[in-house]
C-alpha cells in the first residue's frame, strides 16, 4: 500500500508553510549544479542497489536502479528537510536531509516509481500521487527528473548533464560496498559501463574497476579498519560481509603492472569525493561529518578528528603488509604524508605524518639497495649511484659501526636521491635523521686496518671510484686550497700488503710504481697495478717507477759499508749486482743524452761511483766464494 501522501503534504505545509521560495536555496547549495549525480549514486548505494543505469532524454533524465523499494520513510525523507529514515547513520545523505534536494538545480517536479509507491513532488516537500507506470515496465526503482525550469532551458540541462555523465570515472565506485555496474546513456553522453568486482576476505580487498571496452583497468588495494564508537547500532545497513560501514575507515592504494603507484590526486572521501585535498598519494574514507553541501570536511570536530587518527593507525599496518608482499617500494614512500610543509602540526592530517615517522624509524620499512629493508638508524643515504656499488652493508657497518660489533648499515635503494625524489631526500635526513654519505666521508673514514682486511680485486674498483672524482685526491692548485683527502689517507696497498698514505708530509710521492723488476723502494702490489682500472689513478698521482740509479746509490751502496763479509746474504748479494748493473746501463745512456757540461758530470760521478760498487762486489763475491770453498772442505774433513 503507498503513503498516505495527502497526509504528508498537509504536514509539510504546517511544517514549512505556503511560502517555500527559501527552499530555492537547496537547488544552489553545491558548487557544481551537477553534483545531484553523486547523490542519487548514493541514494541507490544506500538502498543495497548492484545496478543503477543513467538515461539522459531531450527534457528528462531517467535513473533507475535495483535496490530496496522505497518505504513511506523514504517518501517523507526525501520531501523533508533536516529528516530521514537514515536518521543517526552518518554515511547516508538523509542525515541532513538535503542530499535528493539537489536534483531541484534542474527540475521542479521530480516523480519516483518504486513498487507500491508512485509519486511526484512539488515546492520541494510536497508530494502528490501518480499515475502508475504501465504494466510489464521493468522492477525496481526509477527516478524521472523533467527540465521544467524555466532559468535552465533543456538544451542547456541536457548539455550540462552530458558532460558531467560522461566524466565519470570508474573511481567512483571504489568505495562502495554494493553497486557493481553503472550505466550511463542517452542525449549526447558518450555511452559507458562502470563495473567493479571485489576478491579478498578480512581487512583487505582487491577492487578492479573497468570503463567500458578497451579502456584501462584501474586495480586497487583496499584496507579497512573497524572504528569503535562510530556505530549507531541500528543495524540496517546493507551487509557487505565488513561489518557496519559506518564505522570503518579505509585507505586505497592504486596498482599498475603489479606495483603500487602514487595518485596524482586525493581528495578525501566520504563514500564520494570531497573537496578536501588530503596531498596523500592514496585514496582515504571514512564516515567523516561533512558540511551541508557534502563537498568540505569541518577539520576540528571531533568525530572526524578521532577517524584520522583511527586511519594513521591502520596506515602503519598497511605499510607492514606491503612490505610482507615485497610491495613496499620507493614509490610508496613518495605516497605517504611526508612533505612536513603540507603536514604542519595542528592541521588535520597531521597523525598520519606522525605515525608514518614513527614506523620509519621504529620498524624495517625502508627499501635498501639490493633489496629488503632497513630501520632508520641502520640505514645511510649514498651521494651518488657509485657508493652503494662499492661499499656493501658489512664495509658501510665498518665505517660506520662506532659503538656496534660489526652491525651492517645499509645504503637505502640508490632511486632515493636528492634530484630524483626531493620530497622524501629531505623527508629522510630532516625528519628520519638518516645521514648522507659522499665519497669524502668514504674517503676520510677509511683505517689502515679497514684497507688491509680488502681484498685486492676491491682496493682495484676503490681506485677506479677515486679516480672520477679528482676532488678527493688532487694537489692543492693555490694557495689555501685544501689537498684532496685521499693524499694523506693510507689508501696505497704495497707488495706486502700493507696500507700507506701515496704522500708524506711533505706531499711528496712517498711510493712507486712497480718497474721491470723488484725494488727496495715501497711500490704498489703488481697486481693492483697492472690492472688498467688502477693504472689510470696511479698515474693520475703522477706516480712513478723508482729510478734505479738513485736505488743503487741510496739503497745498494750504503748496505755494503763496512759489512763483514761473513755476513753477506748471496741472494740478497746477486740481487744487487743486477741492480747496479741496471744502473750502469741507464747512467751510460744518460751520459749520452746529455751534453757536455754540468749535467753529464753528474752522470760521471754516477759511473765512477756504480763501477767502483761493481767493483767491490766483486771481490767481496770472490772473498765469500773462498770462504765458503774453505767451509766446505773443512766440513767435509
Amino acid at each position: 500500500m503507498p503513503a498516505d501522501y495527502q497526509k504528508i503534504r498537509e504536514e509539510n505545509i504546517a511544517r514549512y508553510g505556503w511560502d517555500t521560495a527559501v527552499l530555492d536555496l537547496l537547488g544552489q547549495l553545491y558548487s557544481e549544479r551537477t553534483h545531484f549525480i553523486f547523490e542519487l549514486i548514493q541514494n541507490a548505494e544506500d538502498a543495497g542497489a548492484t545496478e543503477l543505469t543513467f538515461e539522459l532524454f531531450e527534457d528528462r533524465l531517467e535513473l533507475r536502479h535495483d535496490g530496496r523499494p522505497f518505504t513511506e520513510a523514504d517518501v517523507r525523507g526525501v520531501c523533508g528537510v533536516g529528516k530521514s529514515g537514515k536518521d543517526g547513520d552518518l554515511t547516508k545523505i538523509g542525515k541532513f536531509g538535503i542530499g535528493f534536494k539537489s536534483v531541484y538545480a534542474y527540475t521542479r517536479t521530480p516523480r519516483i516509481y518504486s513498487a507500491a509507491e508512485h509519486f511526484g513532488i512539488e515546492n520541494y516537500v510536497r508530494p502528490f500521487a501518480a499515475e502508475p507506470l504501465v504494466s510489464g515496465s521493468a522492477a525496481g526503482t526509477l527516478f524521472v527528473f523533467p527540465f521544467d525550469l524555466d532559468t535552465v532551458p533543456g538544451p542547456v540541462a541536457v548539455a550540462e548533464i552530458a558532460a558531467a555523465l560522461t566524466a565519470i570515472e570508474p573511481g567512483i565506485l571504489l568505495f562502495l560496498a554494493n553497486i557493481e555496474r553503472l550505466q550511463t546513456r542517452g542525449a549526447g553522453v558518450v555511452a559507458s559501463v562502470i563495473s567493479r568486482s571485489v576478491s579478498g576476505t578480512g581487512s583487505r580487498r582487491r577492487v578492479v574497476l573497468s570503463k567500458g571496452q578497451g579502456r584501462p583497468v584501474q586495480e586497487w588495494l583496499v584496507w579497512r579498519r573497524q572504528v569503535e564508537g562510530l556505530d549507531d547500532g541500528s543495524g540496517d545497513g546493507p551487509d557487505d560481509g565488513f561489518g557496519d560501514r559506518a564505522a570503518q575507515v579505509e585507505v586505497a592504494f592504486r596498482v599498475e603492472g603489479g606495483r603500487i603507484v602514487a595518485c596524482d590526486h586525493s581528495p578525501l572521501t566520504v563514500f564520494f569525493p570531497t573537496e578536501k585535498e588530503t596531498f596523500l598519494g592514496f585514496g582515504v574514507q571514512g564516515p567523516y561529518r561533512t558540511t551541508p553541501a557534502r563537498d568540505n570536511i569541518p577539520e576540528h570536530d571531533p568525530s572526524n578528528q578521532a577517524l584520522v587518527w583511527q586511519t594513521a593507525t591502520l596506515l602503519a599496518d598497511v605499510l607492514r603488509e606491503l612490505r610482507a608482499d615485497g610491495l613496499l617500494t620507493v614509490e610508496v614512500l613518495t605516497a605517504l604524508p611526508i612533505d612536513a610543509a603540507r603536514f604542519q602540526p595542528g592541521s588535520m592530517f597531521r597523525p598520519l605524518f606522525d605515525s608514518v615517522r614513527e614506523a620509519l624509524i621504529g620498524d624495517e620499512l625502508v627499501p635498501v639497495a639490493g633489496g629488503g629493508y632497513g630501520a632508520a638508524g641502520d640505514l645511510k643515504l649514498a651521494h651518488g649511484p657509485e657508493l652503494p656499488e662499492l661499499v656493501g652493508a658489512e664495509q658501510l657497518g665498518a665505517l660506520y659501526g662506532a659503538g656496534r660489533t660489526l652491525k651492517p648499515v645499509f645504503f637505502a635503494d640508490e632511486s632515493i636521491t636528492e634530484t630524483g625524489t626531493p620530497v622524501l631526500w629531505r623527508y629522510l635526513t630532516e625528519e628520519i635523521g638518516i645521514e648522507e654519505v659522499t665519497a669524502e666521508d668514504v674517503v676520510s673514514r677509511v683505517t689502515r686496518d679497514f684497507l688491509e682486511a680488502r681484498p685486492d680485486e676491491w682496493i682495484t674498483r676503490f681506485y677506479a671510484f677515486l679516480f672520477t672524482d679528482s676532488a678527493l685526491w688532487r694537489a692543492s692548485r693555490f694557495p689555501g686550497e685544501r689537498a684532496g683527502t685521499a693524499r694523506t689517507r693510507p689508501i696505497i696497498r704495497l707488495e706486502d700488503g700493507s696500507q700507506v698514505a701515496p704522500f708524506d708530509a711533505g706531499d711528496r710521492p712517498a711510493v712507486y710504481l712497480p718497474g721491470p723488476a723488484g725494488s727496495g723502494f715501497p711500490t704498489v702490489r703488481r697486481a693492483i697495478a697492472d690492472s688498467p682500472a688502477a693504472r689510470q689513478f696511479l698515474e693520475a698521482l703522477d706516480l712513478v717507477q723508482p729510478d734505479v740509479v738513485a736505488e743503487a746509490l741510496e739503497l745498494i751502496l750504503p748496505r755494503y759499508d763496512r759489512l763483514d763479509i761473513a755476513g753477506l746474504d748471496l741472494a740478497q748479494h746477486d740481487a744487487d749486482l743486477d741492480g747496479v748493473i741496471r744502473a750502469l746501463d741507464e747512467a751510460a745512456a744518460a751520459i749520452r743524452s746529455q751534453p757536455v757540461g754540468a749535467a753529464a758530470g753528474v752522470c760521471l760521478r754516477w759511473r765512477a761511483a756504480l763501477e767502483g760498487a761493481r767493483e767491490g762486489y766483486s771481490a767481496s763475491r770472490k772473498a765469500t766464494a773462498s770462504s765458503s770453498m774453505t767451509v766446505r772442505r773443512s766440513s767435509s774433513l
